[in-house]
């Protein structure tokens, strides 16, 4: 993989996803738009809702620190 990217992290956060995407009903997303807004709609479900930037800059930081 790329230098600097912690690959067990990755390895990880790769696994979670798509136990994320096998979870989530897809029934009626006919675009990979919809499947999108769908995979919001879960995160923005959950308790204390999550936000989607602040998530993915901590997923950037945490898989590749070195990263600019």
């Amino acid at each position: 993989m790329t230098q600097g990217l912690r690959e067990d992290l990755f390895a990880e956060l790769f696994d979670n996803m798509l136990t994320l995407w096998e979870a989530t009903d897809f029934t009626g997303c006919d675009t990979w738009f919809d499947r999108s807004q769908r995979v919001e709609a879960a995160f923005g479900a959950v308790e204390h809702r999550i936000d989607l930037v602040a998530m993915n800059y901590a997923v950037h930081r945490a898989i590749a620190p070195d990263a600019r």
